[in-house]
């Protein structure tokens, strides 16, 4: 980039319209020339003239120098040669040849302040104002000595502004394969970033040290971010694999769904080198983000400790905290700070496929009980703050995993206790009608029977032997029919 640069900046110190005859101007040219650019500032230092051409040949010989600290008089004196330039402009006035002349000179010459304020651009890494630049300079000025020179910048310019995937990808590359994996860096990713690049047609795999009875997740937080084609689609798949290669089959897998995956085991079989594959159809590009979360077993910690004993328990604030590890024989502690007037519950969440049930409880500061061991804990509010321990302990000789959470208390009562059924009330027998002298009983409303009958039908229903008077008039008298076995 240097030596286009210096062939660009004596294209334009050493051709065209320059009007200022001046002997020290000369001299900044010829040391311009020679690539003497401090000698070509130097040689300019005395000259008083106000003019666009002694402005522009200081601030081109200010870029070619490629020095942070002067990108600021570079920029000084670009701006005043185009003040100067505007000036000059306002003042033409007519269509004579003269006029048309010294209209065409001024275009050259604010194209010219264009492409050296595209270079100056460039050195700032200002890409899209490079490419400004030198289209506006293009405008301008598209057939002089330098339009060679800001074609070929604003295709730089442009390709700086716009690079292949391949020349953004992170620093893990090449890992395209799941036989030349590359270890995990959770420091580095794309651009100096943690976060990486799946290019497409592209695959990216990693490898991560686990130990034996360690639990062991990945996660993959990404955005698919489609270039040319707003249609483009890419369906991103995270796949782990055990240490053996010659496996071909996949531990867990799992396809990004909202941006978001994960695969990982409970509990890991062997140690050893366990392979991440980033993969998926399409030609989107995915930028992404790795999250691992390793838990090595016992006696082996977690990150909450040295937690094991009151003195050094983990401060614990109101949400979640996962990843925790219990070890047989081993206690863990946590703070707990409640401010007035509120209560906290507490909850113990595990993994029941490792081992027995992971209890805590509630101990003040001297360690004293609080609560009962359980795995729902209520801390009950009080008038003034409160500061407790949270005692968490495995129950058996295996370790387990667990996470706790801490949620303000609703008011709605002891964590533990389970709504309980209600004794129902036993239907009273009611008061049955007497029937009154010369009056037939009363009748329930119609609402109430739970079925109506034609006794006359029912009468006509039953056997064909000699009909019973008496149970006629008690059949006349029923609302209900009998069951059939009664008879």
């Amino acid at each position: 980039m240097r030596g286009r640069l210096v062939v660009t900046c004596l294209a334009l110190v050493g051709f065209g319209p320059f009007t200022c005859a001046d002997r020290d101007v000369e001299r900044a040219r010829s040391h311009h020339r020679d690539g003497k650019f401090d000698l070509a500032v130097e040689a300019l230092t005395d000259v008083e003239r106000d003019a666009p051409e002694v402005h522009l040949a200081r601030a081109l010989a200010l870029v070619a120098q490629e020095k942070p600290d002067l990108h600021e008089k570079a920029s000084t004196s670009l701006d005043q040669a185009y003040r100067l330039i505007a000036e000059a402009g306002t003042l033409l006035a007519g269509d004579t040849a003269e006029v048309k002349s010294e209209r065409a000179r001024l275009a050259v010459l604010r194209g010219r302040v264009s492409f050296g304020r595209g270079l100056l651009a460039l050195q700032k890494q200002d890409f899209a104002a490079a490419v400004g630049e030198f289209q506006r300079g293009l405008e301008l000025d598209p057939t002089g000595p330098s339009s060679d020179d800001a074609r070929w910048n604003l295709e730089v310019a442009y390709f700086k502004q716009h690079p292949p995937c391949r020349l953004r990808e992170d620093d893990h590359e090449p890992d395209d394969s799941r036989n030349t994996p590359k270890a995990v860096d959770m420091e580095k990713g794309a651009d100096g970033l943690k976060k990486r690049l799946l290019c497409a047609a592209n695959e990216d795999w990693y490898t991560v040290e686990v130990p034996e009875g360690a639990m062991f997740y990945v996660s993959l937080s990404g955005k698919v971010e489609p270039k040319d084609d707003e249609d483009d689609t890419r369906e991103v798949t995270l796949t782990l694999f055990g240490p053996d290669l010659t496996v071909p089959e996949a531990i867990g897998t799992a396809v990004m769904t909202d941006g978001k995956a994960s695969v990982g085991l409970p509990l890991t079989p062997v140690s050893g080198q366990y392979v991440i594959g980033v993969t998926g159809l399409g030609r989107a590009e995915v930028a992404y983000d790795l999250g691992l979360e390793i838990v090595p077993p016992c006696p082996g910690d977690d990150e909450a400790e040295d937690n094991d004993s009151p003195d050094s328990a983990t401060p614990l604030e109101d949400g979640q905290r996962p990843g925790l590890k219990a070890c047989p024989g081993d206690l863990d502690h946590f703070l707990v700070k409640v401010p007035p007037k509120e209560g906290r519950i507490v909850t113990v969440q595990q993994d029941p496929s490792r081992g027995g049930p992971v209890l805590a409880q509630v101990i003040g500061l001297d360690a004293m009980p609080l609560s009962p061991e359980g795995q729902a804990l209520q801390i009950p509010a009080a008038e003034t703050e409160q500061t407790v321990i949270i005692r968490v302990l495995a129950t058996t000789d295996r370790e387990n995993v667990y996470a706790l959470e801490v949620k303000k208390d609703d008011g709605e009562g002891d964590p533990k206790d389970e709504p309980k059924d209600e004794p129902k009330d036993e239907p009273k027998d009611e008061p049955k009608d007497e029937p009154k002298d010369g009056q037939p009983p009363s009748q329930p409303p119609p609402s109430a029977a739970p079925e109506q009958i034609d006794p006359q039908k029912l009468i006509d229903a039953l056997d064909k032997n000699e009909k019973n008077p008496q149970l006629e008039k008690l059949l006349q008298r029923m609302q209900a029919a009998p069951r059939m076995e009664d008879y």
